[in-house]
């Protein structure tokens, strides 16, 4: 196993099969889960909400959005689109559609769901 980071994030990459040796990166997860969803708001809204929470709230990037999604933590998340941290330019930013598990570049101004995480 090979250990890498991406945005200050620790991945591990682990081997899936003998004969090919794909890897896959799998998160080692030191992330809580903000227990509420604070509903739909544009991505500058969402990052002012998350800084009110304080102790180490913030949004998730769209890496971690991924892995959430994919992992057994995704029902804690709506079938519905949630922002993430990560900025494609100055007017969009990426967000994850839970239903399809596809991200895309929303503009700021779009409306998406929020839910903040934390390291521990």
């Amino acid at each position: 196993m090979k250990t890498i980071i991406i945005n200050e994030i620790e991945y591990e990459l682990i081997p899936i099969d003998k004969k090919t040796k794909p890897l896959i990166l799998e998160k080692k997860f030191n992330l809580e889960i903000h227990p509420k969803e604070f509903g739909e708001m544009t991505w500058n809204e969402a990052i002012e909400l998350v800084k009110t929470l304080g102790d180490g709230w913030r949004l998730p990037i769209i890496e971690e959005l991924y892995i959430i999604n994919k992992s057994n933590l995704n029902y804690l998340f709506n079938n519905k689109r949630y922002w993430s941290s990560s900025e494609t330019s100055t007017n969009t930013a990426w967000y994850l559609d839970f239903s399809t598990g596809s991200a895309s570049g929303g503009t700021k101004n779009s409306t998406f769901f929020v839910r903040a995480i934390r390291a521990f």
